[in-house]
């Protein structure tokens, strides 16, 4: 992964919003801005690799898995953005066995939540360990779908009915915990501010 948890990241299929949002980070739009971003979507798209505007300060990448492109604005605390990408972390697949898709998630909560801990005047032990049991249960259940389905044999609508099934019991409770969390970070906290203590 090219980002961490201090990172603000940006992703989408559609260059123009790239193009948009790299415009709303530098807070006014930048003559040239398009041209470069869109030059550097096609390249990184052809090449699998990640390259720096100099008119944004941002890094462009594009995700072949989720055919979406990215930027990284380094060192930014945003919490709403975090949750955000760390909820895509949790619930893509992966082929990990699965104790080491439990555990490397888990690790990924336990980063993002302590650089939340850094900034917030609160802990998140129990919502940590509340999510580290969801994503435990959820990466089990996943598992023993995928061995007993036949997925060429399985209708659409059967399917349909076993995505419902796992947002309504896993991915929507994450969403819940995360949207929790947001409710106790003030709102002159979600506003984009600079690391100043990696400065």
């Amino acid at each position: 992964m090219n980002y961490t948890e201090k990172d603000f990241v940006f992703k989408s299929s559609s260059i123009n919003e790239i193009v948009e949002n790299c415009n709303n980070m530098n807070g006014q739009r930048v003559e040239g801005l398009r041209r470069e971003i869109t030059s550097l979507c096609n390249q990184v798209k052809k090449e699998n690799s990640i390259l720096k505007s100099k008119k944004a300060n941002v890094e462009i990448g594009f995700d072949a898995n989720r055919e979406e492109y990215f930027f990284i604005k380094r060192d930014i605390y945003d919490p709403a953005n975090m949750f955000s990408v760390l909820f895509d972390i949790l619930t893509e697949y992966t082929d990990l066995d699965v104790d080491k898709e439990i555990e490397e998630k888990s690790l990924y909560l336990e980063k993002y939540f302590k650089r939340v801990e850094e900034f917030e005047n609160f802990k998140l032990t129990r919502e940590c360990s509340e999510l580290k049991e969801l994503i435990s249960k959820m990466v089990n259940t996943i598992s023993v779908l995928e061995q007993e389905q036949d997925y060429e044999e399985v209708s659409y609508g059967e399917i349909e009915r076993l995505a419902d099934a796992i947002d309504k019991e896993f991915y929507q409770p994450i969403e819940e915990i995360f949207n929790s969390i947001l409710d106790k970070i003030s709102k002159e906290r979600i506003e984009l501010v600079p690391d100043k203590k990696e400065e």
